[in-house]
């Protein structure tokens, strides 16, 4: 330990000399959340915030909307609804295809 600092952090290079038997983290679980938020559901449709809120609003006229709920100014979308949705628009457009 380092005297200099009241023994709270240890000196350059003292870490492994440490005994860390006592000090194991809980185990980590990552979880892909449930909830996307604006940010996270454009990233997911590769284009921007701005044209997802477009969607949201139902200001692409060529697009079905994408059901999605607001927590105060917070707008969230599900992962699955999303799957969903685009799962949908790809039904139309084979579709479309197809005629």
């Amino acid at each position: 330990m380092n005297a200099q600092n009241g023994g709270i952090e240890p000196a350059f290079g003292e870490e492994s000399r440490l005994d860390t038997t006592s000090m194991s983290p809980p185990p980590v679980q990552i979880v892909t959340s449930e909830l996307l938020t604006l940010n996270e559901a454009a990233k997911v449709l590769r284009c921007s915030k701005a044209h997802l809120c477009n969607v949201l609003r139902g200001k692409v006229a060529s697009l079905p909307p994408l059901p999605h709920m607001s927590l105060g100014r917070r707008t969230l979308i599900r992962r699955a609804v999303l799957q969903q949705w685009i799962e949908r628009l790809e039904h139309i457009a084979q579709r479309e295809v197809m005629s």
